[in-house]
């Protein structure tokens, strides 16, 4: 594996648990091997990583050292957290999160789907009755769609896909129909932005 010793990439140091007493974990799947797209064109292959959900941030064990490096500092990463391959970016404009927000790139193209994968701390429902309230991390996701240099929410009921899709709309819903999807459905989603695309 390589290390991160010969690429100058600003990160920050972190502290090993800094959640003691919260249930779970912020991350996203343990280290596993992985890509930093450093730039557009530069990338540091087969490298241990893991995904903060929490804080957004990419995680590397640089020489026994915790490293953390958010969107502001590198482009993108691949990560095979479940042994499938996903690619995150961060040059997207999410709307009320920004251009440094990583996101997870499900479809790219003239239309680019993207789900965006978070944890936030909530109380635990898990938590006996009665019992002092313990915290805990939750996982949420949502999905946008990037269209020249609009991104905008996807949302699941047909009547709002007109602000997603504009004057495609149209063809959005005949696809819809003639493939049969569900929208609600994430593999369906993906397979309508594809077929959007050809």
């Amino acid at each position: 594996m390589e290390t991160l010793q010969d690429v100058s990439i600003p990160g920050a140091p972190l502290i090993a648990n800094a959640f003691p007493g919260i249930k779970g974990d912020p991350y996203m799947g343990d280290f596993s091997k992985g890509s930093i797209l450093v730039s557009k064109k530069d990338t540091v292959r087969n490298i241990a990583i893991r995904f903060n959900l929490y804080g957004n941030m990419l995680e590397i064990n640089r020489m026994g050292e915790l490293m953390g490096y958010t969107g502001k500092n590198i482009h993108g990463f691949i990560i095979e957290p479940y042994g499938t391959k996903e690619i995150y970016k961060s040059g997207f404009e999410l709307p009320k999160l920004g251009k440094g927000t990583f996101a997870q790139v499900l479809v790219e193209g003239e239309y680019t789907l993207l789900k965006y994968k978070y944890k936030f701390i909530t109380d635990d429902p898990s938590a006996a009755y009665g019992s002092q309230k313990s915290k805990a991390f939750q996982g949420k996701m949502e999905f946008f769609v990037a269209h020249k240099e609009a991104v905008v929410p996807f949302k699941t009921k047909r009547k709002q896909l007109n602000m997603v899709f504009g004057d495609d709309t149209p063809r959005v819903l005949n696809l819809i129909n003639k493939m049969n999807l569900d929208i609600k459905d994430e593999r369906d989603v993906v397979k309508l932005v594809q077929a959007l695309n050809n």
